[in-house]
């Protein structure tokens, strides 16, 4: 009768096969298989399809909704909120997404000197390029003043099926309304699949 070999995170150091005069019975025969079912799941556990790996996204505008982000070459080459009319929108491109999960982390600095929160905080969107409408959203969570004119990161993660052959952007759009003003810093970006 067939059994199930259970699969352990070990690595073997010798992969065991049968000799002549060896016993006939399930314990003789499972070794081998035993030992390379082990090694798989070592490897496994260990391969790029186990763990999630964290990627840079350069700061390289694809995009600019309204022309409401620019270069600030004072801070390092970070991409900042030009103006406060509205949100606009900065287009970033991802690198293919072929995990059925992702993470989008952006770390602004919006800077201080505000009466109070904006009306309109920032928010991070995943969108599918030629699409109409965003994938998932992200609005920035600050519950205070004081939080949020600290540098602090604004995380997306979603669950979806995503098509390795379509571009995917995202989009980072800026505060906006009462209490707003320009110079919010993007300083960091990073998708993690």
């Amino acid at each position: 009768m067939p059994t199930n070999l259970t699969n352990t995170d070990t690595w073997e150091s010798t992969v065991v096969g049968t000799a002549d005069g060896d016993t006939a019975n399930a314990a003789t025969f499972n070794s081998a298989p035993q030992d390379l079912t082990n090694r798989t799941t070592y490897l496994y556990n260990r391969s790029p399809e186990a763990s999630q790996t964290e990627i840079p996204i350069p700061p390289a505008l694809f995009g600019n909704i309204n022309d409401r982000f620019d270069f600030s070459s004072s801070t390092g080459m970070s991409v900042r909120q030009s103006s406060v009319t509205d949100e606009g929108g900065a287009f970033f491109a991802l690198p293919i997404l072929t995990q059925d999960t992702v993470s989008l982390k952006v770390t602004i600095d919006p800077g201080t000197g505000r009466a109070g929160l904006p009306a309109t905080l920032p928010q991070i969107e995943l969108w599918k390029l030629g699409g109409s409408s965003a994938i998932a959203t992200q609005t920035d969570t600050s519950g205070s003043l004081a939080a949020y004119e600290t540098s602090h990161t604004i995380t997306l993660s979603t669950a979806q099926s995503f098509d390795a052959d379509q571009a995917y952007v995202l989009v980072v759009r800026g505060e906006t309304d009462s209490n707003s003003q320009i110079g919010l810093l993007i300083e960091r970006m990073s998708v993690t699949i």
